[in-house]
């Protein structure tokens, strides 16, 4: 079974609360309820996480500082390159290892 959710928040899914928590969230906190008790915790958890960004290694998140065109170039190249180790059993070539490790243009 595939399942493909586009996570639109507020636009097509109302909020949903787990109850007893600080927490809100959409689709994905429905999904977990309705999972049961352990995807309702590793929902919390996550949130809990997003919120703590201490997992960015950062201490704020500046959208405009991404490199737009870089991320559509890896967006572009890297399903394919996983598509190629995981489903075809292909070692990547010294080209995709240097795009997965972010080793090309001037990035190092």
């Amino acid at each position: 079974m595939k399942l493909a959710v586009f996570d639109v928040e507020g636009t097509i899914f109302k909020t949903h609360d787990i109850k007893g928590h600080e927490h809100a969230s959409y689709i994905w906190t429905r999904i977990a309820d309705e999972l049961g008790e352990d995807a309702r915790f590793e929902e919390i958890l996550s949130q809990k996480r997003w919120r703590n960004r201490s997992w960015l290694g950062v201490e704020d998140l500046d959208l405009a500082a991404f490199d737009l065109e870089d991320i559509n170039f890896r967006l572009r190249k890297l399903p394919r390159i996983y598509a190629d180790i995981y489903e075809r059993d292909l070692a990547p070539s010294r080209a995709s290892e240097k795009l997965i490790a972010r080793k090309y243009k001037e990035k190092g």
